[in-house]
């Protein structure tokens, strides 16, 4: 019993450790997102979901703060609201507890536990590029509508902003809005029973960034 007290006690205070650890690296992400000034960016949203036929959108991306963002578009567009780089700026800045997990392919690993803002979310895992001080993957845990996966392509935009984001969501919990029922065609039910755990599939490319 001694040994195993020992144990938890090492092991808890390994994982203090790497939390602490964490925090430059953390923080720095943070103070650079906090530094994006209000801009303008053109969308295009791709949504592949097996059992859904939907067409191709455009809209305008109008950010004025983390808290701010604004999307407009003469359709009206599904898209996941934990798929937006910003949206991870506030799960990273209020986080409870943040865990090292180990390198992947050259990237940081780490565990995030949301702090009292969390939104529905739960747990965050997120994959850190060091040197370039970018998130390149992130997948958020939430209580009620599943798994979202985001991963970040970057290339020469203003404040270092993604060039094209690839959204993966479980399905399983996700409603279809009304708003969408004319826009789509709907498999029978036989057929979406196969397809119950499809995974659905957005892909967001950015263009022409305007600072304001």
């Amino acid at each position: 019993m001694k040994k195993l007290s020992i144990f938890i006690t090492l092991l808890l205070l390994a994982t203090t450790l790497s939390s602490k650890d964490l925090e430059p690296i953390l923080d720095k992400l943070v103070n650079k997102m906090e530094k994006v000034k209000p801009h303008s960016v053109d969308m295009n949203i791709k949504i592949d979901i097996e059992f859904l036929k939907i067409k191709e959108r455009n809209a305008t991306l109008i950010y004025n703060s983390a808290d701010d963002i604004e999307i407009k578009s003469d359709d009206f567009m599904m898209m996941p609201k934990n798929g937006a780089q910003m949206e991870y700026l506030k799960i990273i800045k209020n986080r409870a507890a943040a865990i090292y997990e180990g390198q992947e392919d050259g990237f940081t690993r780490i565990k995030i536990i949301p702090g009292e803002n969390k939104e529905g979310l739960i747990l965050a895992n997120v994959l850190i590029d060091e040197k370039t001080n970018r998130i390149v993957r992130m997948k958020a845990f939430t209580e009620s509508n599943g798994s979202f996966v985001s991963k970040f392509e970057y290339g020469k935009n203003p404040f270092d902003l993604p060039s094209k984001v690839y959204l993966e969501f479980d399905m399983k919990n996700f409603q279809i809005p009304a708003q969408f029922s004319a826009d789509i065609e709907a498999v029978s039910k036989s057929q979406k029973k196969k397809s119950e755990n499809t995974i659905g599939k957005v892909v967001i490319t950015y263009s022409n960034y305007k600072v304001m």
